[in-house]
C-alpha cells in the first residue's frame, strides 16, 4: 500500500496519521511540479492524496479513510461527524484554493467576489468548529478531531490565518505531543 501525497497537505497527513502501525509505503511529492505531472499520475482529479492499494487506486481523503475503515475495521463516522469533516473539508479547500492563487501571484485579499466567498466560508468554519470544540466535540482522537488538527497545523505552518479562538488553540496544544503528529510534522520533512 503506497500513499502518494505532499508532506504538508492537511489531507495527506490526515491519511498519514491513519495509517501509523500498518504497513504502508509514504511516497512524498512536491507541490511543485508541474500540472501535467498531476494529470499524467492522479487522472482527472489531478488532487492529492491518492492511495494504491494493490492495482485500486483510490483518490481524496474522505473516500481513503472510508476504504482504510473497511480494510482496517474501525468505526464509521455518525451524521454529526460527517458534517464536522464537511465543514473542515469545505474550509480546507477554501484555504487550499486561496494558497494555490496567492502562490500563483495573485492578490488574494482583492475585493473579489470569488475571494470574498472563501474568506467567510474561512471564518464561518472557523467560528462553527471553535464551537464544537468548546461542546467537547472534537475529544477524542478519531477522523474529524485528526481532520480539524491537520488543518489547522497547516494553518500555522503556511502561515495563511490567524487562529484566534482560544477553544482551537486549546485543541492544538492538547494533540501536538502525540507521536502520530510528531512523525508527520512538515516542519520536520523537506518543504514542499
Amino acid at each position: 500500500m503506497t500513499l502518494f501525497g505532499t508532506a504538508p497537505s492537511p489531507y495527506t497527513r490526515r491519511i498519514r496519521i491513519l495509517l501509523q502501525g500498518h504497513d504502508h509505503q509514504f511516497e512524498p511529492l512536491s507541490f511543485w511540479r508541474s500540472e501535467e505531472d498531476l494529470y499524467d499520475r492522479f487522472g482527472p482529479v489531478a488532487k492529492i492524496p491518492l492511495l494504491e492499494d494493490g492495482g485500486l487506486q483510490i483518490f481524496e481523503s474522505r473516500v481513503i479513510y472510508k476504504y482504510l475503515t473497511e480494510k482496517f475495521g474501525g468505526s464509521k463516522l455518525d451524521w454529526d461527524e460527517e458534517n464536522q469533516v464537511s465543514v473542515i473539508d469545505a474550509m480546507s479547500d477554501s484555504l487550499v484554493n486561496l494558497f494555490i492563487i496567492k502562490s500563483s501571484g495573485l492578490d488574494t485579499t482583492e475585493d473579489v467576489k470569488y475571494f470574498r466567498i472563501q474568506r467567510k466560508r474561512i471564518v464561518d468554519s472557523l467560528d462553527y468548529l471553535a464551537k464544537l470544540a468548546e461542546q467537547g466535540a472534537f475529544t477524542e482522537w478519531k477522523y474529524p478531531a485528526i481532520s480539524l488538527y491537520t488543518t489547522l497545523d497547516w494553518m500555522r505552518f503556511r502561515e495563511l490565518w490567524p487562529i484566534e479562538h482560544p477553544s482551537l488553540l486549546q485543541f492544538l496544544e492538547s494533540h501536538q505531543s502525540r507521536e502520530d503528529v510528531n512523525l508527520t510534522d512538515p516542519r520536520k520533512e523537506e518543504k514542499s
